[in-house]
């Protein structure tokens, strides 16, 4: 029984080897192209492709004999995003941050030119609840979770943010110069994380990692924080490994990396 997994197994590995490769290339591709490219003989490639055409995620062109992967890729993906819910994701990792780094946690999302807090988890025995920052809108440039995904612009989109933001400030000290916003924007593409202080909250801030999609866009901030006089070197270097872990392991599920 035992070998039979094992044989099945390496079955769906070369399967998805061959599915793969094909994406990769993105262009229709023939036979001995997608078995060298794979690493897998010819003749095993062309069993893999025969068992995906029965199944309708490849087609053949008759007068190329080239093969390419069909739409039904496209269809499953469909419906795997019609159901899924990046809170459901993200909101295990929010309580262990929030526990691990005693701190609040937030998942925040850009819509349009602002940023949208979308979840928020207090620390084990804090008086806080989820609720006070679900569904607030801030311009992108207030703060740790707008700031990173401001990081993944290109300088085209920045200027344009820059262009069409609107400067309200949430916070007495909150930074609404185009030219500062652009030096920390810089810095934290740099640093590959974001730390703001009292720049949404007088006497809060935050340290914020971006979590990525599959074709590498910072889709949503997450980040953890709270009083300004705990936000520490030491607490950061605590906190981020944190962040950053669970960033990984989302952005993994999100597909970033994955081909």
């Amino acid at each position: 029984m035992a070998e039979k997994v094992t044989r099945t197994n390496q079955s769906a590995d070369k399967i998805f080897d061959v599915v793969e490769t094909m994406v990769r290339n993105g262009a229709p591709m023939r036979l001995n192209d997608i078995a060298k490219l794979s690493g897998i003989p010819q003749s095993t490639a062309f069993r893999m492709i025969n068992a995906l055409r029965e199944r309708g995620y490849v087609i053949q062109d008759e007068n190329s004999a080239k093969y390419t992967l069909s739409l039904k890729f496209s269809l499953i993906g469909d419906m795997v995003r019609a159901k899924f819910d990046l809170r459901d994701l993200v909101h295990p990792y929010m309580l262990n941050i929030a526990a691990s780094c005693d701190g609040i946690c937030y998942l925040a999302i850009p819509q349009q030119q602002e940023l949208v807090y979308i979840d928020m988890v207090s620390p084990p025995g804090s008086v806080l609840t989820r609720m006070p920052f679900i569904g607030k809108h801030v311009p992108l440039h207030c703060g740790g979770n707008g700031i990173i995904i401001l990081s993944g612009y290109s300088d085209a989109q920045l200027e344009e943010y820059l262009r069409q933001a609107s400067y309200d400030k949430p916070s007495p000290k909150t930074v609404t110069d185009p030219e500062s916003i652009r030096a920390k924007v810089k810095e934290v593409q740099q640093l590959g994380y974001s730390f703001c202080t009292e720049q949404l909250e007088s006497g809060n801030g935050s340290i914020a990692v971006g979590l990525r999609n599959h074709l590498g866009q910072i889709i949503a901030g997450l980040s953890v924080g709270g009083p300004i006089e705990r936000l520490t070197d030491e607490y950061v270097r605590h906190a981020l490994p944190h962040l950053r872990h669970a960033a990984e392991e989302i952005s993994a599920q999100l597909a970033y990396k994955a081909l």
